[in-house]
């Protein structure tokens, strides 16, 4: 009959949360963070630098904003930025303090890890894990990044490379399929897939709308690598995702290896 909870109040479900956990009944504190401006924990006037990193200000409920940069990429890393910025205010800790955490926080391995090869190609591993939620994420936080290579001058190309997800039940095909027409909307240049499921992205993204020859797709790690070749001059910003189990940490060694 105390404590804090603290919820996304952006997402559809707070309310359900809320009532299910019975936070009036029970006397439980709501804080809740968000982009809305009905938000106790906020973010305002966002705006992202080259690698899709974001500066925002930070609203912490004594009713003013203080510039904050953020690490990691992607507005949903905002939305755990602001989270995590909730629960350092539940804990006392100095806003300061919240805001300098942030500029230092590092994504762990394989979870959006970027590497910075010395032909200019930047390669976003993150193979750890993937559900079509995290796939939209990523998706979003690569058309953030409007990098401009050194040899052109020209925005770089947005190559993705998706694989299977897997343990997702009888509609799998369906959600494979609303991840590629969501890669195209979000202006993909080049779509590469791997594996059975993979394919069913590059459908989706085909009937979406995306031009042929920007679809691909393969049923193995190798085909996949041997087409990025093709690119790797161009010095493209590559974002590798999928499955655990689809082992695609090994296409990101392989792409490396050939910088």
């Amino acid at each position: 009959h105390s404590g804090i909870a603290i919820l996304n109040g952006d997402d559809a479900f707070e309310p359900f949360v809320r009532e299910v956990a019975q936070t009036a009944e029970r006397d439980i504190k709501v804080v809740l963070y968000g982009l809305g401006s009905h938000n106790d924990i906020r973010a305002t006037n966002i705006s992202y630098d080259e690698q899709g990193r974001a500066s925002f200000d930070l609203w912490l409920r004594d009713g003013r904003p203080r510039r904050a940069f953020l690490a990691l990429a992607g507005e949903h890393n905002i939305l755990n930025a602001l989270a995590a910025s909730a629960c350092g205010v539940a804990c006392g800790i100095d806003p300061d303090d919240i805001l300098r955490a942030l500029s230092q926080a590092q994504a762990t391995s394989m979870r959006q890890e970027t590497v910075q090869a010395a032909n200019g190609v930047t390669v976003i591993n993150d193979t750890y894990n993937a559900n079509p939620d995290s796939m939209r994420a990523a998706l979003s936080m690569l058309a953030q990044m409007n990098c401009v290579d050194s040899i052109n001058k020209h925005e770089r190309l947005h190559i993705a490379v998706l694989g299977d997800m897997y343990e997702l039940g009888v509609e799998e095909v369906i959600f494979h399929r609303e991840v590629g027409a969501f890669a195209h909307l979000n202006g993909l240049d080049i779509l590469v897939t791997v594996g059975k499921l993979g394919a069913e992205i590059a459908k989706g993204a085909l009937d979406a709308g995306m031009e042929k020859n920007s679809v691909h797709a393969f049923s193995d790690i190798a085909g996949a690598i041997t087409l990025l070749e093709n690119y790797l001059n161009e010095q493209p910003v590559i974002l590798v995702k999928a499955s655990r189990g689809m082992h695609l940490e090994t296409l990101v060694e392989g792409v490396l290896s050939r910088c």
